[in-house]
């Protein structure tokens, strides 16, 4: 059993053993290291200039399908690398895919993960087994900021939890439970559960932050022990602002990433906006024609760059994401860098209605990677509630077994009553507009 592996059995464990193991467990640097450490101690300081020049010359020098666009080009400054580097996408890396990955890497250091498919379909890429470093202390340094210090929080996600409450994880400190219900009497549960074990952090996707918060409020229930709210994965708008505003002394943070890992956005509550950091990708904003948005106010897409992936580096990477510049200043906090008052992103947390009016969006829907590897496209289409039809592009291997897989995997994540079909199709449907979307949708 490797350390990986004893770490997962140990956080799948009794509650009773677990919670005593996450009391004991106070010192970070011991569960993820010294390397985690430094980083999250000096993240303000990272120099995140010459991670990006080394990350693209190494792409340049190793990697095919860069070799064959910049072959002998030497990048030394910000504005040589904008005007060399032209702009990638999930569709060029699908096309490309032995030439994204480095000829020049130890395949035992990394391993394939999967986006979401919210496009209709995912991209396998490599990356670092010990991305945990950077992805750990990049987000613990901006939870800091609403006072999280390695602090137990109780996490309300994708994941199923069956014979308990809860499960504790006394690696990460979290307390997590079922990610897929969603009534008055489960959040009351989660609420009670918090305030017994003095639980200070919430971490979901938006919509389950919402109606926690929602039971707070129109419960008025104590919630003095409560110091912040983190959002992810899902749209955050006006509205789920001012509902986490109404509650006194509790902080929010709504968090912008990716799968691909090249870019990381926060909010700051302050001054209405996120705020963007190079420590983590390179970061960018640009118009139809490639450059940069450079007006206050303006619409552009979002782009990134990965920094800590040699294996299968992604430059100037399009997220499909567009958001609306705000000041690169922040006189609130002080940041400095590409800012945005406002994602419009594609997990909108779309919801997808059992028969009792319950529900599940489609970001808690996210498959495993091994169900994508025999499709070509996936889209979820409801006429009414209780019934789910998916439709799928076939890829090569995709039979009865494959067929048979998926469909417990999303009916395991629904009510039992509602009936989920497959519908095999030659293509996604689209919007008048040419734009996909995961969820079609006739309910209102």
């Amino acid at each position: 059993m490797n350390r990986k592996q004893l770490l997962q059995a140990i956080s799948r464990g009794p509650n009773i053993i677990n919670y005593w193991l996450l009391r004991m467990n106070q010192n970070a640097k011991m569960i993820y290291g010294n390397d985690y450490h430094e980083m999250l101690s000096n993240y303000q300081s990272i120099d995140w200039h010459s991670l990006l020049l080394k990350s693209v010359n190494n792409a340049i020098n190793n990697v095919p399908y860069y070799q064959n666009l910049y072959s002998n080009k030497n990048i030394e400054s910000i504005d040589q690398f904008s005007n060399t580097f032209s702009f990638i996408d999930k569709d060029i890396i699908l096309q490309n895919l032995e030439g994204f990955r480095s000829e020049q890497i130890d395949l035992n250091k990394y391993e394939f993960i999967s986006t979401g498919g919210t496009s209709g379909r995912p991209l396998n890429f490599l990356a670092p087994k010990n991305r945990y470093v950077h992805e750990l202390s990049s987000l613990h340094w901006l939870w800091g900021k609403i006072g999280y210090e390695f602090s137990p929080c109780a996490v309300v996600r994708n994941e199923r939890v069956e014979n308990r409450p809860f499960i504790i994880d006394p690696i990460k400190r979290e307390f997590i439970f079922d990610g897929f219900e969603n009534d008055a009497n489960f959040y009351m549960s989660v609420y009670a559960t918090m305030k017994k074990y003095r639980i200070p952090f919430f971490i979901g996707y938006t919509s389950n932050a919402v109606c926690l918060v929602n039971l707070i409020l129109n419960n008025n229930l104590d919630c003095s022990f409560l110091k912040g709210i983190i959002t992810t994965s899902e749209k955050f708008d006006e509205y789920q602002g001012s509902v986490f505003a109404k509650l006194n002394n509790v902080a929010h943070m709504s968090i912008y990433g990716h799968s691909e890992k090249v870019l990381l956005g926060g909010w700051c509550e302050g001054a209405k906006r996120y705020h963007f950091y190079n420590q983590y990708g390179f970061s960018e904003l640009i118009n139809e024609a490639g450059a940069p948005v450079e007006k206050v106010g303006d619409v552009g897409e979002l782009v990134g760059t990965a920094l800590y992936n040699d294996g299968m580096p992604m430059i100037r990477y399009r997220t499909g994401d567009f958001a609306i510049l705000a000041d690169r200043s922040c006189p609130v906090c002080g940041h400095e860098g590409l800012s945005v008052s406002k994602i419009m992103g594609r997990w909108q947390g779309q919801r997808i209605y059992n028969d009792d009016g319950t529900f599940v969006t489609t970001t808690a829907l996210n498959l495993h990677s091994r169900h994508y590897e025999c499709i070509d496209g996936l889209q979820y289409y409801q006429k009414q509630k209780g019934e789910l039809q998916i439709r799928i592009v076939p890829g090569a291997g995709f039979g009865t077994e494959a067929e048979n897989s998926l469909l417990r995997a999303i009916e395991g994540k629904l009510s039992k009553s509602t009936n989920v079909t497959v519908e095999r199709v030659p293509a996604l449907e689209r919007q008048e507009n040419g734009k996909f979307l995961l969820l079609m949708s006739d309910i209102e």
